[in-house]
């Protein structure tokens, strides 16, 4: 409505307009003739402005008056569209400091308003940082000196604040909001608040904390005292300024621990967390080493992370490299999966050893890069990167894998059929000593600095770290769902079947169960799809030759499904070992479901 009000101001146009809206223009327009006149007494106030460091042109810009009747330095207050909404009055009389005017729905909120928004938005693209902080005459401090500032109202900020702020942010390349509580000693439940919002509703947005230097209150403080704000306050990540308020009130280092260990599970950068560590180490005097083993950190940098992440390129150049009298076939087949997954699912894939897991799961990786063009990132803590890339080859190729290394060095563009149907999508991660924790570690930084991935897998359960007794494996179990769910992912785990489970069905099938799974109650729980894998030749009922016939014959069970398309539990498959393929059985005599 303000929009069209303004374009038929222009043209000398008149327009029927309702109610609230006739009534939010009356009261600007009264607040405007009321500024006006409280300028106008602008002298009785000046002294005490300019001994507030406040230039000429910064008390016209922002309006600044006295009122002869109240006695209070009148602060007007603009929103976006530099309409005088309300006021702000500061009072001399001892009582409360400041007051602001009364809410009046769809114009002033106080809980929302943010004063100085419309100098931020005229200038934000010249500093791309949006500070936020107490005070009004802290914003005009700040503006003074050529940042884009506002102030809250209220105590404290709200998630209409940290909405307002990271809709002005979108279209700013590299915008960041930078905090600035008062140096009082009570800035904690501020920027703890602060940090609870945009980790909830914004947590792509980066966000600073500026820390004023002793001596100075605030803003305006260091204004006064003629002292530059961007170069003399120090700049701390929101996540680490607040672990240092967390154990702030608390004297003793036992209650320390427990805080901050409960606070750090909040805290993915790793770099922060070594931050922290180092930061803990000082303030406890205890050895740094053994602060990073209490709070899990590694000494690992991102870039040294980044290291990491093996390209489609640098796994192919090590299969390249890699001689031939030391190939292995091992004999995995791969399966096709007839299971609908969608993000924040986690998907376990469960087998006997030799049975097809890490085939079955690069068949998956094909489909999802170059068929759904989706970003796979790939722990793969068992096998080395160049083994996954010779399984991807063959099946690409259609050749046996036992012939991939003869195929590549006689046909040198092999490489180029495989990195334009992967480069953009895979990315491997070839470590054999990380925990779960590590892994979203590794996650974030590939959204940030690689592209948003679509799924993770991890080759398997039994090699991450803290999976030894029952507790630590329902306890990493537990993390799957919730890294899927935080990063919006497709999570995929792949997991052994109990070996003493083979031979236990002496029947047509020895179909394994979600029970057979090692470590199977918090993985059971926390799958949303469970897929049992294991060869037909494997049944010790069958004659030799017909263990012959089912040589390359397997099976897939769907153990679990939260959301099932058909009936069907039971998936016949063969291993063509000539194309390294795999194809689905059409068997009028296999029923596909399962005898339980």
């Amino acid at each position: 409505m303000q929009a069209v009000k303004t374009l038929c101001d222009d043209f000398g146009l008149t327009i029927d307009s309702d109610d609230s809206f006739n009534t939010h223009m009356d009261i600007v327009q009264r607040n405007e003739a009321w500024a006006k006149g409280m300028q106008r007494n602008l002298p009785v106030i000046y002294k005490y402005l300019k001994n507030r460091g406040f230039t000429d042109e910064t008390i016209k810009l922002y309006g600044f008056g006295y009122s002869t009747k109240n006695q209070v330095l009148s602060i007007p207050m603009r929103d976006e569209f530099g309409r005088c909404v309300a006021f702000l009055y500061r009072h001399f009389d001892g009582g409360a400091k400041y007051k602001n005017s009364k809410n009046v729905p769809g114009l002033f909120v106080k809980g929302e308003f943010l004063y100085g928004i419309n100098e931020t938005i005229k200038n934000l693209r010249n500093t791309k940082s949006i500070v936020l902080c107490e005070g009004s005459l802290d914003a005009a401090s700040a503006t003074q000196q050529g940042l884009c500032c506002m102030a809250y109202c209220g105590i404290s900020i709200t998630r209409s604040h940290a909405d307002k702020v990271t809709e002005i942010l979108r279209p700013i390349k590299g915008g960041k909001v930078i905090l600035v509580p008062d140096n009082d000693g009570k800035a904690s439940k501020f920027v703890l608040r602060a940090r609870e919002i945009f980790r909830k509703y914004h947590p792509q947005t980066v966000v600073k904390v500026a820390v004023i230097p002793d001596g100075n209150k605030d803003l305006n403080d260091m204004l006064v005292n003629g002292l530059d704000i961007a170069e003399n306050c120090t700049y701390e990540s929101l996540d680490y300024y607040c672990a240092k308020e967390v154990i702030k009130g608390e004297s003793d280092p036992e209650v320390q621990e427990k805080l901050i260990v409960e606070y750090m599970k909040s805290v993915s950068n790793p770099v922060v967390r070594a931050d922290i560590a180092e930061y803990l180490a000082k303030v406890w005097n205890r050895d740094v080493t053994l602060v990073r083993e209490l709070l899990s950190v590694k000494e690992d940098t991102i870039d040294e992370k980044l290291k990491d992440f093996v390209t489609v390129e640098q796994a192919y150049t090590a299969l390249d490299k890699m001689e031939e009298g030391k190939a292995i076939t091992t004999g995995f087949m791969n399966v096709d999966d007839a299971i609908t997954m969608i993000k924040t699912d986690v998907t376990m894939i469960a087998g006997y050893s030799f049975s097809g897991k890490t085939s079955t799961t690069c068949q998956m990786i094909l489909n999802w890069c170059i068929k759904q063009k989706l970003k796979v990132l790939f722990f793969s803590l068992e096998m080395p990167r160049q083994r996954v890339m010779q399984v991807l080859v063959a099946q690409i190729m259609g050749i046996p894998r036992h012939k991939v290394l003869n195929f590549i060095h006689e046909h040198r563009d092999t490489y180029q059929t495989i990195s334009d149907k992967l480069s953009d999508y895979l990315y491997i991660i070839d470590r054999n000593d990380l925990s779960i924790d590590d892994i979203e570690s590794y996650l974030k930084i590939a959204n940030t600095h690689i592209g948003q991935i679509d799924v993770v897998i991890v080759d398997y359960f039994g090699y991450l770290r803290h999976t030894d007794t029952v507790e630590e494996q329902e306890s990493t179990a537990k993390k799957m769902k919730a890294i899927a769910k935080r990063n919006n992912i497709l999570f995929v785990m792949l997991s052994q079947l109990n070996k003493a489970s083979q031979n236990k069905d002496k029947g047509r099938i020895p179909e394994p169960t979600m029970n057979d799974i090692k470590g199977a109650g918090g993985q059971g729980a926390s799958a949303d799809t469970i897929l049992l894998l294991w060869k037909a030749d494997v049944d010790t009922s069958l004659s030799p030759i017909d263990r012959e016939k089912n040589r390359n014959i397997s099976y897939i069970k769907v153990g679990k499904a939260r959301e099932s398309k058909n009936g069907n539990t039971i998936f016949k498959m063969r291993y063509d070992p000539a194309t390294s393929k795999v194809s689905e059985v059409v068997d009028e005599n296999f029923l596909g479901v399962s005898k339980e």
